[in-house]
C-alpha cells in the first residue's frame, strides 16, 4: 500500500481532533491594513475552546497579541474558528486538519482579507 499521503485525513474528525499545542504561521493582506505577517502558539481544549498569543507585523508594525476562541470540527475533517484577541478584534477562520491531524490549514473569512495560514502539532 505504501506509506500515508502528505494530506492524508481520517475517515470522520471531532472537536477532539484538534487538541494540544500547535505552532502557527500567517501571511496575507488585509485591505486597508496592509501585508499581515504572525507567528505563535495556540493551545486547543479538544471541546472547542483555544488560547493563543502571537506576534503579528502589521504594514511593518509589530504587535503582540493574546487570543480566546471558539472553534468546531465537522466529521469532513472542515470546521469553523472565531477568536477575539487583547485589543478586541474579532476573526473568522475556516479550516481543515490534515496529515493525520498534524496540521491545520486555515484561511480568514471576514470581508476584505486575503490571508493563509498553517498550524503544526508540537
Amino acid at each position: 500500500l505504501g506509506p500515508p499521503r502528505a494530506d492524508a485525513r481520517p475517515s470522520t474528525c471531532s472537536n477532539r481532533s484538534v487538541s494540544g499545542e500547535y505552532g502557527f504561521v500567517v501571511n496575507g493582506t488585509n485591505v486597508g491594513a496592509g501585508v499581515v505577517a504572525s507567528v505563535g502558539q495556540v493551545t486547543a481544549d479538544g471541546r472547542g475552546t483555544l488560547v493563543a498569543s502571537d506576534t503579528t507585523s502589521v504594514n511593518g508594525v509589530i504587535v503582540r497579541r493574546t487570543l480566546t476562541g471558539t472553534y468546531a470540527v465537522d466529521p469532513d475533517c472542515t470546521g469553523e474558528l472565531v477568536f477575539t484577541d487583547n485589543f478586541g478584534l474579532t476573526t473568522h477562520l475556516d479550516f481543515v486538519i490534515v496529515d493525520d491531524l498534524k496540521q491545520v490549514n486555515f484561511i480568514q473569512t471576514d470581508p476584505n482579507t486575503v490571508t493563509t495560514g498553517i498550524a503544526r502539532k508540537e
